[in-house]
């Protein structure tokens, strides 16, 4: 290593050290569950957990049609392929369902929703079964 590298080496190093103009807030303090449902209020047009009317999401079981993408393959031996599910029916419209098979497991954020959860949005047209399973 020659002494011009050595010397930018250190000057890199004491850069790091040196405390940066944008420093975040220090972090809250964690409280507990319980403490966080006694203080919380919903957002305007959240519905609240602690209602006691509010029922989870039913469970439930789908057969469905699925779309198959095929390659280099001859199309007139390929069709839709039979399928099946089950998790929550989140949401259900005249043409369509939603189905989450995962989910977060802790309580709703302000922010509302769940950005890690997985599942299916199936066409009407497509389900050969739809049943409850609670």
């Amino acid at each position: 290593m020659t002494a011009s590298t050595a010397c930018s080496a250190k000057k890199r190093v004491k850069n790091l050290d040196r405390k940066s103009d944008n420093q975040h807030p220090p972090a809250q303090s964690p409280i507990s569950y319980p403490e966080f449902r006694a203080n919380h209020v919903p957002a305007p047009g959240l519905r609240d957990t602690k209602d006691t009317n509010l029922k989870p999401a039913p469970t439930v079981y789908v057969r469905y049609f699925d779309h198959v993408h095929y390659h280099q393959t001859d199309p007139i031996l390929m069709k839709p392929q039979m399928r099946e599910a089950m998790g929550w029916l989140v949401y259900e419209t005249s043409d369509y369902i939603i189905v989450c098979w995962d989910r977060d497991a802790d309580p709703p954020t302000l922010k509302g929703g769940d950005p890690k959860a997985s599942g299916l949005v199936l066409l009407r047209t497509d389900i050969l079964e739809l049943r409850r399973i609670d």
